[in-house]
């Protein structure tokens, strides 16, 4: 699970590297399920940048979609 963590900060910190040499915004996906963890950390970070346009949840489950709706405003 630590080296899933690790990934995704990584890949966020990515995202965010290649935004701030962009002049737009840029849309992220979240690709998750009910148990993945952090996932009101990742919201919130979202909520309060405005480095994003818009943020994609995919979940099988479906289950973090309300999750997302609230931790992103």
């Amino acid at each position: 699970m630590k080296s899933m963590f690790h990934f995704i900060t990584r890949t966020i910190f990515t995202l965010l590297s290649f935004t701030l040499l962009a002049a737009n915004p840029i849309k992220v996906a979240v690709i998750t399920n009910q148990d993945g963890a952090h996932l009101s950390q990742y919201f919130a970070a979202l909520a309060e940048s405005e480095d994003f346009s818009s943020v994609i949840i995919s979940d099988s489950e479906g289950q973090t979609v309300l999750a997302a709706r609230i931790g992103l405003q």
